[in-house]
């Protein structure tokens, strides 16, 4: 079974989460946005249709420790990039560092989090962890990082992710999303559309030989469609 996300803090209250944009990894731009501390990168993948989370940790250019998890083949990837970020926030909850780092490649999973309103169990679960760090005098910071522009945390966050979707066997994530759900609905009734409209006509009755001779030398009217015509009655004036 996998694991359900756990509530990592006592408090639900939604908070503002915003995050800034990093374009490159240059020294200025590090200390333009006061990049401190351990930095956790974080992706996920979808690729062969498995999907892959992982996370990578690093300090002084170099990396510490990382940890990739497996998801179900029907998650999307905004899931495995919002899980992989909800991992990388408990694990700086769990580390007591004072200042943490926390970088993304992925656009609309922080842009869900800067809202200060939210319904997705894991943005709410990212949300509370971020307050309760927050309370305790410590600093969790977010990063947009712009994706392969060389920046080697980010790579290999990127590479583990890959290697978790298709080498994880069990699953740590297996919530089934909207969209899943709506795709198989529309494709059971697409199915038994389908499946009506050959009863349908395996049923109908064949045309008389007349018809039949008629659509013979009428290629036109060809088609069922235009069968129901060849047996209109005439209509009185």
């Amino acid at each position: 079974m996998p694991s359900t996300p756990r509530r990592c803090c006592r408090c639900s209250q939604l908070i503002t989460t915003e995050y800034a944009r990093l374009e490159d990894w240059t020294p200025e731009t590090l200390e333009t946005h006061r990049v401190t501390g351990p930095q956790i990168y974080t992706d996920g993948s979808k690729i062969e249709g498995k999907v892959g989370a992982a996370l990578t940790w690093w300090e002084g250019g170099k990396e510490s420790m990382s940890s990739t998890f497996g998801l179900e083949p029907h998650n999307t990837v905004f899931q495995s990039e919002m899980y992989a970020l909800f991992r990388a926030v408990r694990l700086a909850k769990e580390s007591r560092a004072a200042s943490i780092s926390i970088l993304s490649d992925s656009r609309s999973s922080l842009d869900l989090l800067k809202r200060p309103s939210v319904t997705h169990h894991l943005a709410l679960q990212i949300k509370s962890c971020l307050s309760e760090i927050r309370e305790e005098g410590r600093k969790v910071r977010l990063f947009w990082l712009k994706a392969h522009v060389g920046t080697a945390g980010n790579e290999r966050a990127d590479e583990l992710a890959k290697q978790a979707a298709l080498t994880k066997e069990t699953a740590d994530y297996d919530k089934v999303p909207v969209s899943y759900v709506r795709r198989k609905i529309r494709e059971g009734t697409v199915k038994k559309w389908q499946a009506r409209t050959r009863r349908l006509r395996s049923i109908s009755p064949p045309l008389p030989p007349q018809e039949q001779s008629l659509v013979r030398l009428r290629p036109e009217l060809r088609g069922n469609s235009l069968a129901p015509a060849l047996r209109m009655p005439k209509v009185l004036p």
